[in-house]
């Protein structure tokens, strides 16, 4: 049923404005369905992964620290900056915790806290089936 919706004709579907989403209507095995494809949900998705790609960086780079591989707090700072400045999730973490042979990140607390204030709002669409059937999207 997905592979049909995202191989249906753009003309198929309807955009939602007001949520910025796009709405496809389609019948698969004699079953009604309400596909809906959110922007903000996939901006979500995106962004949840950049800083999973980031995080595994950082956790891999308190390894080397904690492993001896890398000491000198300036070696460490300039290995951090560098795995946070290509990353587009730099605002989700804290590095204040550096020093000689120490290196810790943890997150951005607040940010978190804001971006998944921000996420909550996501419509969910009803849809009934000609059978009777309902359910939520």
């Amino acid at each position: 049923m997905l592979t049909e919706a995202g191989s249906a004709d753009e003309d198929r579907w309807a955009e939602v404005e007001r949520f910025g989403s796009h709405v496809l209507d389609t019948t698969f095995e004699g079953n009604r369905y309400v596909v809906v494809f959110s922007s903000a949900r996939q901006r979500r998705g995106n962004t949840r992964r950049l800083q999973l790609i980031a995080e595994a960086k950082l956790l891999a780079l308190e390894n080397r620290v904690r492993g001896g591989d890398l000491v000198a707090a300036t070696d460490i700072v300039a290995a951090a900056a560098t795995i946070v400045a290509r990353s587009p999730v730099k605002r989700l973490f804290d590095l204040s915790d550096v020093s000689q042979g120490r290196f810790v990140y943890d997150y951005n607390h607040d940010q978190l806290d804001y971006d998944e204030a921000v996420g909550q709002v996501r419509p969910l669409v009803a849809l009934r089936d000609e059978r009777g059937g309902s359910g939520w999207v």
